[in-house]
């Protein structure tokens, strides 16, 4: 889930937020339910999200479970989130350059080439509208409530906060 306020995070045992879960899978430093896995997560997952934007059951379940996959929990390590389009650098292939050629740690290759933004126009409206109809069509969902999605999780990325 995404992140956006004090009331989406987990908590810690010292009761601060957690930086990387949300507060349906961890309260007090323990996650929810240890023995729960991937798959019957990603099903938990599945329903909030099909209840929330109306996303049929198996997409909602489908995207939870490639979105789960690269949390820590389930990766084994903090897999980093391009800081412009959210997409997961699972590998160094998929991360932009800098101007000096090295790989970007922030940046995926779509967004970041050679130092500079691919896009150094785009904002964050045009973002969302850019993402929506990838969204509505993978998830076979309505436009409206594809850019409702998009711009709640368009809102999370550091370059759009």
């Amino acid at each position: 889930m995404p992140l956006l306020s004090e009331d989406d995070f987990g908590k810690e045992t010292n009761g601060k937020n957690s930086e990387i879960y949300c507060r349906y899978c961890y309260q007090s430093g323990v996650f929810t339910d240890e023995k729960v896995t991937l798959g019957e997560m990603a099903a938990r997952c599945g329903v909030i999200l099909s209840d929330m934007y109306g996303i049929p059951a198996e997409n909602a379940g489908a995207f939870s479970l490639e979105q789960l996959k690269n949390l820590k929990r389930w990766s084994g390590r903090i897999i980093p989130n391009c800081e412009s389009c959210g997409m997961p650098l699972t590998n160094e292939d998929e991360k932009g350059t800098m101007q000096d050629g090295s790989k970007s740690e922030k940046y995926c290759y779509h967004c970041y080439m050679n130092g500079n933004y691919t896009e150094p126009d785009l904002t964050k409206e045009k973002m969302i509208k850019k993402c929506t109809p990838l969204i509505a069509s993978q998830l076979s969902i309505k436009t409206e409530d594809a850019e409702k999605m998009v711009r709640i999780y368009i809102s999370s990325i550091p370059r759009w906060r």
